[in-house]
């Protein structure tokens, strides 16, 4: 979800100051079904790319609407 894309956009910032890397590399965030539009933002801005399971979305987007969201 959101939190765990939080986890990996935020290491993935730090290991960018630490090591003063900012080019040459293009991580993907997989399964971005839960990201946030700040989240996109922040993406965006250092350079990685969202990924999509679609598919996943059409099949069981009703179960995780009702069952992990709970709307």
């Amino acid at each position: 979800g959101d939190a765990a894309i939080e986890q990996f956009i935020s290491q993935y910032e730090r290991a960018q100051k630490e090591t003063g890397i900012y080019d040459d590399l293009r991580p993907v965030a997989i399964h971005c079904q839960m990201v946030r539009f700040d989240q996109l933002d922040r993406m965006k801005k250092i350079g990685m790319m969202p990924s999509y399971f679609h598919d996943h979305v059409y099949f069981w987007g009703d179960w995780h609407l009702d069952s992990v969201l709970g709307m």
